[in-house]
């Protein structure tokens, strides 16, 4: 394989690890194969609290890799030891050392003639560097040091790369941990309506299919207004590409099926910003009170508990939220005679003889 071959193929490697971290192992064997070195480590170094905040080197012996890392926790980046004369994608090699008396100092009594080194970014909070050690002795060569210089600025821009994905996931994650806290049932959605991810609140309600429901193609609404209202606080969203925030859409209510009290909707767009830190397919967290909360969770105990049909847990819950079977029957629009056969294996499951003591054991639940 020709160099300027072998420097293609490492620039592709770089910029696959920025997006699979496991593959940085291979990056860096493809960088000491394009610039014929022996050893190569890539680091970022926290300068603030001195320790190593990504380390990968391939080449290097594993009982001075050891040493290496201890040393650097915390002894050799004290006051008046931060770079400052080194500028991003520059390169250094042994001969350079004196410039550099950051360098000079854990460098020194080294032999370093076959090394080259490069700043990937200005000192500041951190330290990104690139080090590679080329096979055989004596003095690095101009070409030597141009193919370190050549692949530098790839490396800077795949752990760039690399941290906004990783904040990314750590956003989302955060996220989605924050929406299984609350009570309320919650989505986050994309642009087209798709629920990405829905809290386990969500599920619940969804599963007694008493107002809404989730499918493949968003969350499905039994009013047609209310499906037509959701439509339309999604078109208002606005211009999610750009800089502003989009002005939140109104509340509103989804009827339900079994008379309970309306569901209460909202939209919460998110900010191009959070567009940006989660990945940039998630639009829109939507938000679904359930005034009856008390009413769907005990009814929701009371399926498990009582094992209750999807049917029989929609009438549970209206009953316990103080619906009466006939009014029941009209917002369901089956006949009276239907409900009250549900009503009547709800009894016998539950071990109950009245309405009243039926509600008391499902309350109970």
């Amino acid at each position: 394989m020709g160099r300027g071959e072998a420097l293609f193929t490492a620039i592709e490697a770089i910029h696959s690890a920025g997006l699979e971290p496991a593959r940085w192992t291979e990056a860096l064997s493809s960088v000491t194969a394009a610039t014929g070195s022996a050893a190569a480590t890539l680091e970022t170094y926290d300068l603030q609290n001195q320790r190593h905040r990504f380390w990968q080197g391939v080449g290097v012996d594993p009982v001075l890799q050891a040493e290496y890392l201890a040393m650097f926790s915390g002894q050799l980046v004290g006051a008046g030891r931060r770079p400052r004369k080194f500028p991003p994608g520059q390169v250094l090699d042994g001969s350079g050392r004196a410039r550099e008396p950051f360098y000079n100092h854990y460098l020194n009594g080294a032999d370093m003639r076959p090394f080259a080194a490069a700043m990937l970014s200005s000192p500041g909070e951190r330290l990104e560097t690139v080090f590679t050690l080329r096979a055989g002795a004596g003095e690095v060569s101009g070409e030597y040091l141009r193919a370190v210089e050549a692949l530098s600025g790839h490396l800077q821009l795949s752990l760039s790369v690399a941290e906004r994905l990783a904040r990314a996931r750590r956003l989302a994650d955060s996220l989605l941990e924050t929406l299984e806290l609350i009570d309320a049932g919650a989505a986050v959605l994309a642009a087209d309506g798709r629920v990405l991810h829905a809290n386990g609140a969500l599920q619940a309600l969804a599963r007694t299919g008493d107002g809404l429901d989730i499918g493949e193609d968003g969350v499905r609404l039994a009013s047609p207004q209310a499906r037509r209202r959701l439509g339309l606080a999604m078109t208002a969203l606005g211009d999610l590409s750009g800089r502003r925030r989009a002005a939140a859409p109104p509340s509103f209510e989804v009827a339900r099926p079994s008379g309970a009290p309306a569901l209460q909707l909202s939209l919460k767009p998110l900010s191009a910003r959070d567009l940006e830190d989660t990945g940039g397919e998630a639009a829109a967290i939507l938000l679904v009170r359930d005034p009856a909360g008390g009413a769907g969770r005990q009814a929701r105990t009371a399926q498990a508990r009582f094992a209750l049909t999807a049917a029989e847990t929609r009438l549970a819950q209206a009953l316990v939220a103080g619906v009466s079977p006939v009014d029941f029957a009209r917002g369901q629009g089956v006949s009276v005679n239907t409900v009250y056969t549900h009503l009547a294996r709800l009894k016998e499951k539950a071990g109950a003889r009245r309405l009243a003591e039926l509600i008391g054991r499902l309350n109970g639940a």
